[in-house]
C-alpha cells in the first residue's frame, strides 16, 4: 500500500473521482461506553464539512440507517449507509434486489448469511478496483 503522504499521492487522489467514506463510531466519533452519547466532536464535523462540499462523503454506520443524519448534526453528506439487518425482511430483500442490479457479478442477497462465500468474487474484484492509502 502506498502512503497516503507519499510524493503526488494525496494530489491524485484530489483529481481523481473520490468517494470518501468514514464510519460513524470509533473514526467520526469516539467511541463511548453508552451507543446514546456518541457525538462527533466540533472539529470533526468541521472538517467533515468541509471534505463534503469538495468530493462525495459516505458514512457507513451499524445503527440505524434513519439515525444516522441526526448523528450527523447538519453535515450533509451525499450517502448514508445504515445497519440493514434491522430492517424488516421484505424491505432487505428489496433493496438488495436493487443493489445487486448495479453490479451484474453480485450474489442474491440472505439476510442469514451476511458473509456467505458466494459473496468473495464480488469481494475480491471490489479489493482488485479498490486503492487504500494508509496514514
Amino acid at each position: 500500500m502506498e502512503s497516503i503522504f507519499a510524493a503526488g499521492a494525496l494530489e491524485a487522489l484530489a483529481a481523481s473521482d473520490a468517494l470518501l467514506a468514514f464510519d460513524f463510531d470509533g473514526t467520526l466519533a469516539p467511541i463511548v461506553a453508552d451507543p446514546a452519547l456518541a457525538a462527533m466532536r466540533p472539529a470533526t464535523r468541521h472538517l467533515l464539512a468541509q471534505a463534503a462540499q469538495l468530493y462525495p462523503c459516505a458514512v457507513i454506520s451499524g445503527r440505524p440507517e434513519e439515525d444516522v443524519p441526526r448523528l450527523l448534526g447538519g453535515v450533509t453528506v451525499w450517502y448514508v449507509i445504515g445497519n440493514r439487518a434491522l430492517q424488516p425482511p421484505d424491505e432487505v430483500a428489496r433493496l438488495s434486489a436493487q443493489v445487486g442490479g448495479w453490479h451484474p457479478d453480485a450474489p442474491p442477497h440472505d439476510a442469514h448469511t451476511p458473509h456467505s462465500p458466494s459473496s468473495e468474487p464480488v469481494r475480491s474484484s471490489l479489493e482488485a478496483r479498490t486503492t487504500v492509502l494508509e496514514t
